[in-house]
């Protein structure tokens, strides 16, 4: 039939005819190359094909007769003639080869998954994970693994970990009660422990060598932050910060705290506290170790478990010395450095102790006190001061003591103390004050005891009940030159005043009348007559027993004593 419509090189049929145009029938693998606008019915399919430029394209299904009808699920919504993205998703939707998902200006984008990760490979990189048996109610949280392989392993009820880097928390895999709570950043940190609870992570490979804990013991409470901080680490509440602090850290070290650069970073003790760069780096077994300070302890050896307890603070406190012995204290910089197998000393100042190795139970306070010597049971409190012996004291440069700690000690003042006195004042030159006080409060607690009283202005002694050793009397001067009479006056003080004559003046013999008497004369204006005593022969004088005359130089102190048997006889 001839087209009537100028818009048609063909019509077939007209309105009202009731039939169809049949298509050649066949399959595309029967179809020659065909010139584009085609079209063919495929028996194969049941399905219209059009030809395009080096391709056949499908037109329309079968299915259902006519032009077929679709169908949309999996978050494609169909309206009229058109789909469109808004949907739910039902299905597991993969977006493959080198296509991608891009999301415009939307105000979110949201996600609700128990489990949702992506993969290179078999290995996560992207991981959010929440058991869905862990009841919320129980306070638990779901977990966030960020990095290739981060969290790889998490298939338990293990909740509220975060962990970012590539190979972080690798092997956590627990339960809630051994495989919780764990924040952890950086390349390999945390990536052995299949147990931990509870830990602060921070830093390439930090606690990544730990071992996996174990379920009822999980390596729990730890703060770790530094490159390759607490590597090793396998205890419980540690801390370290500083890169290499506590790295080769042994499976004893807990409850230790390390800050600066390698410090504590072979511990393998306990309850340790290490602040500064290498500080105790190399030691393993010396538990309660306090070192603060650049270098402090520095050269304690590994395996040394006698130096415990030791407290160096002060850069290179304890520094240089391989310390072995425990229980030393030593504040200031470079306080004790030398220290080997000593112990229990105390050194407080810069470089104070610094001569002392092997020695024990010394004290050595001030700027550079004691840096020579190496002296045990010594007390030093002075800037610049060494003693030279053991038991040896020396304060302020002005009280010395030697075998102090002993029941002999001996004192002295301004000097080196002497062999032969417990109290040497014979390096001062001003008088001592005697302890003051009234007869009436004056208490009887030792022989030996005396004081100055202040009620009869006398020295009183106490040799089992109190006396006076000596009064203070009224002075008697006299210008005669024969002196004064001797019976006049018990135990008087006489000034002899020779300045018109000479004088002398007679001692009697000997006789229990004059036991206990003292006698004591003053020489005075002798420098042109002389003052001469006539002494009997029994007497004894300077020292020397057949006393004979002598005469007293102006200015001399003549004291004449009775002591029962003889004059005992002073002038000088």
């Amino acid at each position: 039939m001839v087209s009537t419509d100028s818009c048609a090189m063909l019509e077939l049929g007209s309105e009202g005819i009731n039939r169809a145009l049949l298509l050649p029938r066949g399959d595309t693998s029967g179809i020659p190359t065909a010139k584009r606008g085609a079209m063919f019915y495929n028996i194969a399919d049941s399905s219209v094909y059009y030809r395009t430029r080096n391709k056949w394209n499908k037109l329309s299904t079968g299915s259902g007769g006519g032009g077929g009808s679709y169908t949309s699920d999996n978050g494609i919504t169909l309206t009229g003639s058109n789909f469109q993205l808004g949907g739910s998703l039902v299905k597991s939707t993969f977006i493959s080869g080198l296509y991608g998902f891009t999301i415009g200006a939307v105000p979110s984008l949201r996600i609700y998954a128990d489990t949702l990760y992506s993969e290179i490979g078999s290995y996560k990189f992207l991981h959010h994970y929440h058991k869905p048996s862990v009841s919320a109610t129980s306070g638990t949280y779901p977990n966030i693994f960020i990095g290739f392989k981060s969290g790889q392993s998490l298939a338990s009820s293990g909740y509220a970990n975060t962990s970012y880097g590539c190979g972080s928390s690798f092997a956590l895999n627990g339960d809630s009660s051994n495989a919780s709570a764990n924040t952890v950043d950086g390349y390999y940190a945390m990536n052995e422990a299949r147990y931990a609870m509870r830990n602060t992570i921070s830093g390439a490979a930090a606690m990544a060598l730990s071992g996996t804990g174990s379920a009822g013991s999980p390596i729990t409470g730890n703060v770790l932050i530094g490159h390759h901080a607490g590597k090793t680490v396998s205890g419980n509440f540690n801390s370290a910060l500083g890169t290499s602090a506590l790295e080769n850290a042994g499976s004893n070290t807990s409850e230790t705290v390390a800050v600066g650069y390698y410090s504590g970073r072979a511990n393998n003790a306990t309850q340790n506290t290490l602040v500064g760069s290498y500080t105790a780096w190399l030691n393993t077994t010396s538990n309660k170790l306090t070192a603060v300070g650049f270098g402090a302890m520095q050269n304690l050896p590994a395996a040394t478990a006698g130096a415990t307890e030791n407290t160096a603070v002060g850069a290179l406190s304890m520094g240089s010395g391989a310390v072995t012995g425990g229980y030393n204290t030593a504040v200031g910089a470079g306080s004790g450095k030398n220290l080997t197998s000593g112990n229990t000393n105390t050194l407080i100042g810069r470089e104070a102790g610094a001569g002392i190795t092997t020695a024990i139970s010394s004290i050595a306070v001030g700027n550079v006190a004691q840096t020579t010597g190496n002296f045990s049971n010594i007390v030093v409190v002075s800037r610049n001061g060494s003693v030279t012996g053991d038991n040896q004291l020396l304060i302020g440069g002005a009280l010395y003591g030697a075998n102090i700690y002993t029941p002999t000690p001996r004192f002295a003042f301004g000097k080196a103390a002497g062999t032969g006195s417990t109290l040497d004042m014979g390096g001062c030159t001003f008088p001592i004050i005697l302890p003051k006080n009234s007869t009436a409060s004056a208490t009887a607690l030792e022989t030996g005891m005396m004081y100055y009283n202040t009620t009869t202005n006398n020295i009183d002694f106490y040799d089992g009940s109190w006396g006076a050793i000596q009064r203070k009397q009224p002075t008697t001067t006299t210008t005669s030159a024969s002196g004064i009479s001797w019976g006049s006056t018990t135990n008087p003080r006489i000034v002899l005043n020779a300045t018109s004559n000479a004088i002398t003046q007679t001692i009697p013999t000997h006789s229990s009348t004059y036991t206990g008497w003292e006698v004591q004369f003053n020489i005075i204006n002798a420098a042109s007559n002389t003052v001469t005593f006539s002494v009997p022969s029994s007497a004894y004088v300077n020292g020397v027993t057949g006393g004979t005359s002598f005469t007293a130089a102006n200015g001399n102190t003549v004291t004449v004593l009775n002591d029962g048997t003889q004059w005992i006889i002073t002038n000088k």
